[in-house]
């Protein structure tokens, strides 16, 4: 089943399907790991419609809702819990911030902007 990004609920896992953005914006996401087949995890649901934020890759990443509407993902099958690895689903390590120096692709290198 394709889903928006944004009915995830907290826990639930899912992979990148397509997502709808102008150029300038879907570059960005694309630099932050968001590209199709990638698997995104939900693991903070936003308050009454607030942002929420993403596992993707290694990072985590907090989207408005009206972004994460525009990219459509299909849920993972749910695993048994025997089937689940022990422990929580987000590293305990700490992640990389975003750094806006490692998006340069968005500004330049990219045809078309």
């Amino acid at each position: 089943m394709v889903i928006p990004l944004s009915y995830l609920e907290q826990g639930q896992k899912a992979q990148i399907v397509w997502m709808a953005f102008p150029p300038k914006l879907g570059c960005h996401l694309q630099d932050l790991g968001f590209d199709a087949d990638q698997p995104v995890t939900c693991v903070q649901k936003g308050r009454g419609g607030g942002m929420s934020a993403y596992l993707i890759g290694r990072r985590i990443v907090a989207l408005r809702v009206s972004e994460a509407l525009n990219i459509l993902v299909r849920l993972s099958p749910a695993r048994s819990p025997a089937a689940a690895p022990p422990g929580p689903s987000v590293p305990d390590r700490q992640l990389p911030p975003n750094d806006r120096s490692e998006n340069a692709s968005c500004r330049s290198g990219r045809k078309g902007q």
